[in-house]
């Protein structure tokens, strides 16, 4: 499959192809690729894999000014609901006292994604706050309070980069040519702060 952009693989013959750079190999003037298993099969018997880019599955680059996006921005942008997130955080002291005072709170835990199938289909963007606490659910563990700059860092939502998201999109990507853009909802959210009711339900 050919890209439309720059894509460049330090080889003319391979220059411009939609490939993984951890499977090719470039040696003087030769070049090969790897395959997996599957994917070398399927092309032997000239049937396209089913998880190549190729096959549909290529949409394009985002612009530089998206690639920072939070998975949570992300999410408020999803036109499916295909998972619901359980994140467990906890609250420790740093073991120096000099880290302690320069940061007095570390947080560290993990994040478990549920797969529920597809469960609902957007049909106004951005999801609502209420939506949002419905797929991601925060367990704190610490014998403190927890304080929204704790998880500020994780969860937060850039209003300005989110609606410059789903304006691109709604321009550049026809799966969301259809979908109604509601400023209403996204002024429900905060500036550069915490998914509305997010702390309260943790």
């Amino acid at each position: 499959m050919e890209l439309s952009g720059d894509a460049s693989h330090g080889h003319p013959a391979l220059d411009g192809l939609l490939l993984c750079q951890g499977g090719i190999v470039i040696a003087g003037e030769e070049a090969s690729l790897y395959l997996c298993s599957q994917c070398n099969a399927n092309l032997r018997t000239g049937t396209m894999p089913q998880y190549a880019l190729a096959n549909g599955l290529y949409r394009g680059r985002l612009p530089a000014e998206f690639q920072q996006m939070t998975w949570v921005e992300e999410l408020a942008c999803s036109l499916y609901r295909t998972w619901n997130m359980v994140t467990r955080l906890y609250c420790g002291l740093g073991d120096e006292q000099e880290k302690v005072a320069a940061q007095p709170r570390v947080m560290s835990g993990n994040t478990c994604a549920c797969d529920n199938g597809v469960l609902d289909y957007a049909k106004v963007l951005p999801r609502t706050p209420a939506n949002m606490r419905e797929l991601i659910t925060v367990s704190f563990i610490g014998a403190n309070d927890l304080k929204a700059t704790y998880m500020m860092p994780i969860l937060r939502i850039r209003k300005p980069l989110v609606w410059a998201f789903l304006l691109w999109s709604k321009h550049n990507n026809p799966v969301y040519a259809d979908i109604e853009l509601d400023r209403r909802i996204l002024d429900e959210y905060p500036d550069h702060d915490l998914i509305p009711g997010i702390l309260k339900e943790t």
